[in-house]
């Protein structure tokens, strides 16, 4: 069905690709009913696939498993979510080159973007941000990946804009 959609969706906007970008799944998550990295990354790649058959050359953002946390992403495997993306987004394949993954960041304990734990709306500190981005930045660089903050978040309480100024 996942592959089917993304053809169909590929068929009728051939036409806009220049005004189009593809992003094949939201927050994909694994632990409890979710799905295992491997099964994310081969549906990802089924996707893809079909998507270029149907002769779409425009950009996919490809997210990664667990919610697409960048905090989580370079996590020793097993992680909570199952295998980590650093190890298993590799795998991923597209014919045209024309990707960039896709990561979020929500700057509480848990990256939930919850915040309840922080005292007063306050987040732990001015680094936070940063800190939390570092190693999927570095995984990209390494990779030699393109990515792309989706969704990023941080409550309003005394250190947030300086960890807003760090993050930027």
């Amino acid at each position: 069905h996942f592959v089917d959609l993304w053809t169909r969706l590929a068929q009728r906007y051939i036409n806009d690709q220049q005004a189009v970008i593809f992003g094949l799944m939201n927050e994909p998550r694994g632990s409890g009913e979710g799905i295992t990295t491997e099964t994310w990354f081969s549906a990802a790649n089924a996707a893809t696939a079909a998507i270029r058959a149907e002769g779409w050359k425009g950009l996919l953002m490809v997210a990664g498993n667990g919610y697409s946390g960048v905090a989580g992403w370079t996590e020793t495997s097993p992680t909570w979510y199952g295998t980590s993306n650093a190890d298993y987004a590799g795998n991923y394949v597209d014919s045209a080159n024309n990707y960039l993954f896709e990561g979020h960041s929500y700057w509480d304990t848990d990256g939930s973007g919850d915040y309840s734990e922080a005292p007063a709306g306050n987040v732990a500190n001015g680094t936070i941000g940063t800190t939390k981005i570092t190693g999927w930045i570095n995984w990209l660089r390494t990779n030699k990946k393109r990515g792309f903050v989706g969704e990023w978040g941080v409550p309003n309480g005394a250190t947030c804009q300086a960890a807003v100024e760090d993050f930027m």
